[in-house]
């Protein structure tokens, strides 16, 4: 990000605003040694990019990076004059790719699967996924069950409800098994009233159950103390999960107190807890915040685009460069992705504030121009030749600087050299492409005062 910042002032200083050619005395900085070659030295030469083609000449003696200079140039000669001639079709596309995309966004669907973000050769990843197929999984939902009559769960009526609330838990797609005490009560009853072929032992008494709960506390098992106190007023019931994501045990939460309302009623307190569970709490709280701050920061940036381009309109405008790269993002991972990981909306907060960066660049030069000339398609040129291909390099140098992270293994690191490059170039299309083509058919009209040429 500072040799973002730094070539944009490099820029300004070889360019004075009054002119537009720069100081005499500028180039004259550059020469015998180019110290701009010594500063810019270990970053492979890319600081020959900054310069436009006569200062390069004048600086470096017209070493060979002039030629990627030309190339640049004409890059940016077409980009001029296709959004010059054709500025009905690149909103056209642009205006396809935001249908496109915005469909993307509605088939997201968050997950968080700490063991998902490592590689899968990961060892970690490997005995979770051994205990899954082999064991009863790794991942567990407790719910507790509280009654304030006498007696607690020794009552038959009751304990039918239980039984019937587990049966309905077992239906839940993300939940593999459900342990509780009247697991144990089953397994004695059908010890002790042996039933014929096809038939079910008659139902347990109350009586029956104190005799099971005796012979269940005498067992001194500790298995028991965990399933139920000694009032017998607090029942608990261990879910064992298929799924370590920590959406999906807030679902499963969700959906245990929806049936536990509908099964009970206002007769019995229920609570669900468990650490996946809390953090599948904690991360949909996680996951509003910072929709909530993308809002925010949307409405913030609107305000100041505004109040700088002292238009309402024109900064309502130039929300939508600014929208385009992160529907581009959401858009992708709702298409390809079957879940997306919460750490994902980081490279949104990143990609918004630097395609906002660009676009302030482009639209406050634009601007600027126009207050030197009545000519929409010379205020453009000239923008192009001063701000386009700062943004294009700067682009180019984060998009070569991110990449590296993308092989990672770890996943969180690794989007930050795959989808934050992905939303840059996405940037650099909108700011480039769209907000030229959006002037040309007149989206942002100045109230500007004519300046001296």
């Amino acid at each position: 990000m500072p040799v973002h910042l730094h070539y944009h002032l490099f820029r300004i200083y070889l360019h004075c605003p009054g002119t537009g050619t720069g100081d005499p005395s500028n180039g004259r900085r550059f020469r015998g040694g180019c110290w701009a070659c010594a500063f810019y030295r270990n970053d492979t030469d890319t600081h020959h990019f900054f310069l436009d083609e006569g200062t390069q000449a004048d600086a470096c003696g017209g070493c060979i990076i002039v030629k990627a200079q030309f190339f640049l140039n004409k890059i940016i000669d077409f980009v001029v004059n296709f959004t010059r001639n054709r500025p009905w079709l690149i909103v056209a596309g642009f205006a396809v790719l935001f249908i496109i995309t915005t469909v993307g966004v509605t088939r997201i669907r968050f997950e968080t699967d700490i063991t998902k973000r490592l590689a899968e050769d990961n060892h970690i990843r490997a005995d979770a996924k051994y205990f899954s197929e082999h064991f009863a999984g790794t991942e567990y939902a407790d719910i507790f069950l509280e009654v304030p009559e006498a007696g607690g769960f020794v009552n038959p009526g009751l304990l039918s409800k239980v039984s019937a609330y587990r049966n309905r838990l077992l239906a839940i797609p993300e939940v593999d098994k459900v342990v509780s005490v009247v697991d144990g009560f089953d397994y004695l009853h059908c010890l002790f009233n042996p039933a014929g072929s096809g038939k079910n032992p008659p139902g347990m008494t109350e009586q029956d159950l104190s005799s099971y709960l005796y012979m269940l506390k005498m067992s001194d098992s500790d298995d028991l103390k965990g399933m139920m106190d000694d009032d017998n007023k607090i029942m608990r019931l261990r879910l064992h999960l298929n799924n370590s994501g920590f959406f999906s045990a807030n679902s499963v939460s969700q959906k245990a107190l929806a049936l536990g309302q509908e099964t009970f009623g206002d007769t019995v307190q229920i609570e669900t807890t468990g650490l996946i569970t809390l953090l599948g709490e904690w991360v949909s709280g996680f996951i509003d915040g910072q929709k909530r701050g993308l809002i925010f920061a949307f409405l913030t940036i609107l305000i100041m685009m505004s109040i700088s381009l002292r238009s309402f309109t024109c900064g309502l405008w130039s929300m939508l460069p600014n929208i385009i790269p992160l529907l581009m993002l959401g858009g992708y991972v709702g298409w390809f992705w079957d879940t997306v990981d919460s750490d994902t909306l980081l490279v949104a907060v990143i990609a918004i504030g630097i395609s906002v960066d660009d676009t302030i660049h482009f639209l406050f030069r634009y601007r600027f121009e126009r207050e030197r000339t009545d000519e929409v398609a010379v205020a453009l040129d000239r923008t192009f030749h001063f701000s386009g291909r700062a943004i294009m390099i700067t682009s180019i140098i984060l998009v070569v600087g991110f990449l590296p992270y993308g092989f990672s293994d770890f996943f969180t690191v690794r989007i930050m050299g795959t989808l934050l490059p992905l939303s840059l170039g996405g940037a650099l299309l909108t700011d480039l492409l769209l907000v030229p083509a959006m002037i040309k058919l007149g989206a942002f009209q100045f109230r500007v005062k004519r300046r001296n040429q």
